[in-house]
């Protein structure tokens, strides 16, 4: 493109003029209007500001002020043109009122206004939504407040998306950039699209005729050789990894990114999230991240002869500022000034690449600001079991950081399984290392996680890199093992009676202390006793059955029957003694 000695105004701009309008309504002339600035950026509530001189010293009073046409919550709309051929450039609702005196005895009343928008940046909320693409969440969530808007689809839908404790503009914002997208505020509609890199030049602005100030920078630290992604798929238990494609960004000058990123020796970025992602989700969050980083290779602003038609989004291209700094640049905010008879625009070109997360405070405060809260995990010592003054079987912990000879604070207790009248039941003995976590990072709130061993306090079971003892040994010495080598369960108590069971011995054994035991196996079962063995049945038969029955005694066998006794065969029946009596 040549080089244009001209700004493409509507009209000549020897004569700036403006209407404010309340409530659709033009404001007379006779407010005194000193300035009005309107700013507008990518990912940011579009804003303005309007300074009246206003304040009568003899009257006492300020008479604008005591107008309706400013009071916070009216709605007004900034036209901006040249010789009365006006636009509208801002539509937003009145945020703040304010007045101000100087010691040169000249009074203001300065007007802060912004974009409906505005309205989705106060309340933190928490929601759920089910089956549904992130532009149709963020579809719901603009219809509540009544904006219209221009939302590009997202094609991945999830099972479950939440918003959690977060302002409906930050979550958008956050959830828009890491889709590539960015949001803009636009008079009354809120525009979320990916950014057009192939749109004509808005304008053109040249060193030495239309280009009143500038300031640009080349910042080989932002340009980075590649950017990965990592996420820990546990459906599959590996890592998923991939890789951002460059995009078609725009950037002024002759440097490209590559050769400034090899600047610096290590410059592959790593994004890592130990949570699941789907690869579509993966790779938009990596190629946003490599788009936004290009686009901070050059960054600064331009200052101009104020036009409409220059946006948030659009595309400028600078020239007469050599092969460094030529070329096409992203416009990601403008800021319009109109003050003294002019108007002037600030195109702000380039971004920051720092994610918007992390730019603005989205989360909320830790502990819920009650109080300063506790960072990571902590160690404690049990100190109680019972008596929980509120009675909901807390356990008493001391964190010896904090006073080892202080009881410390009631801990509630995770178990694997708990509910009314069941669960499971493994409470820490007093003296045990605790390992607890705070809910919502709020010390007053402590959870015991589990129990820790030491070498102060080793494990009942030696650690084995085979690792094929597993085990429960209680205080007073009862043992639960199994043995996956072995395929074996024992089960023991101090006084050695002991249940056990194995596959690979191919048997059931139960021993005690007195020399008794029953073992179970392919040979079939023996009991064993030191001593007497008793079959007894209160009220019914005891039979026995096999191919052959034995019985033998080293000195007597009795067998006696208190109403019949009974000794038959289907074949011959032989009765031998040195005597047989017979009655």
């Amino acid at each position: 493109m040549a080089e244009k000695q001209t700004i493409s105004t509507s009209q000549p701009s020897d004569s700036v003029t403006f209407t404010l309008l309340s409530e659709g309504t033009a404001l007379p002339d006779s407010i005194a209007v000193q300035s009005i600035a309107i700013w507008q950026e990518v990912n940011r509530v579009p804003r303005a500001r309007i300074v009246i001189l206003d304040g009568s010293a003899a009257d006492q009073t300020f008479p604008t002020s005591e107008e309706d046409f400013f009071i916070p919550g009216k709605e007004l709309e900034i036209q901006v043109g040249y010789h009365s051929d006006e636009e509208s450039l801002f539509k937003g609702i009145v945020v703040k009122h304010s007045i101000k005196i100087r010691s040169n005895g000249k009074g203001h009343l300065v007007v802060d206004c912004a974009h409906p928008a505005v309205k989705m940046t106060k309340v933190p909320k928490s929601r759920y939504f089910y089956d549904s693409t992130e532009s149709d969440a963020w579809t719901t969530i603009v219809d509540e407040y009544g904006l219209s808007s221009d939302i590009a689809s997202t094609d991945f839908s999830h099972n479950e998306l939440l918003q959690f404790e977060c302002t409906d503009w930050d979550y958008i914002v956050s959830r828009a950039e890491t889709n590539g997208l960015f949001v803009i505020g636009e008079k009354e509609d809120l525009v979320i699209q990916p950014p057009d890199f192939g749109q004509e030049a808005t304008e053109a602005v040249s060193f030495g005729s239309t280009l009143l100030s500038l300031d640009a920078e080349i910042d080989a630290s932002t340009q980075l050789s590649s950017v990965t992604g990592q996420t820990w798929d546990y459906s599959k238990t590996e890592i998923t990894e991939i890789e951002a494609t460059a995009g078609n960004t725009v950037s002024p000058g002759n440097l490209d990114y590559d050769s400034l990123s090899e600047v610096f020796k290590e410059t592959q970025l790593l994004l890592r999230n130990n949570a699941k992602q789907p690869d579509e989700v993966l790779q938009k969050w990596v190629d946003a991240t490599l788009t936004r980083y290009q686009l901070a290779k050059v960054r600064g602003r331009a200052q101009f002869q104020g036009i409409l038609e220059m946006k948030a989004g659009k595309i400028i291209e600078l020239q007469g500022l050599g092969d460094r700094f030529n070329g096409k640049a992203f416009v990601s905010g403008v800021k319009h000034e109109i003050s003294n008879g002019n108007w002037l625009i600030d195109v702000q070109f380039g971004l920051d690449p720092t994610p918007f997360a992390k730019q603005a405070d989205i989360s909320t405060c830790p502990a819920a600001g009650l109080q300063a809260a506790v960072s990571g995990l902590q160690i404690g010592i049990v100190t109680q079991i019972e008596g929980d003054p509120e009675g909901d079987e807390r356990i008493l912990v001391n964190i010896p950081l904090v006073n080892a000879d202080d009881k410390g604070v009631w801990a509630r207790m995770s178990t694997a399984g708990a509910g009314d009248s069941r669960g499971i039941v493994n409470r820490p003995e007093i003296g045990d290392e605790v390992l607890l976590g705070f809910v919502n990072d709020d010390p007053v709130n402590p959870v015991i996680l589990g129990s820790l061993h030491s070498s102060n306090l080793p494990s009942p079971i030696a650690a084995s890199d085979d690792n094929h003892e597993k085990g429960w040994t209680t205080r007073g010495g009862i043992e639960l093992k199994i043995h996956d080598e072995e395929n074996s369960i024992q089960i023991k108590l101090p006084s050695g009676k002991e249940l056990f069971m194995s596959d690979d011995a191919d048997e059931i054994s139960i021993k005690d202390d007195h020399n008794n035991s029953i073992l179970l196996n392919s040979d079939g079962i023996t009991l064993e006793s030191g001593k007497d063995i008793i079959l007894k049945t209160g009220s019914g038969d005891l039979k026995m059955e096999a191919i052959n029955l034995q019985a033998s005694a080293q000195s007597g066998v009795k067998m006696e029957g208190s109403g019949t006794a009974e000794i038959s065969s289907s074949g011959s029946t032989t009765v031998k003694g040195s005597i047989v009596q017979i009655n």
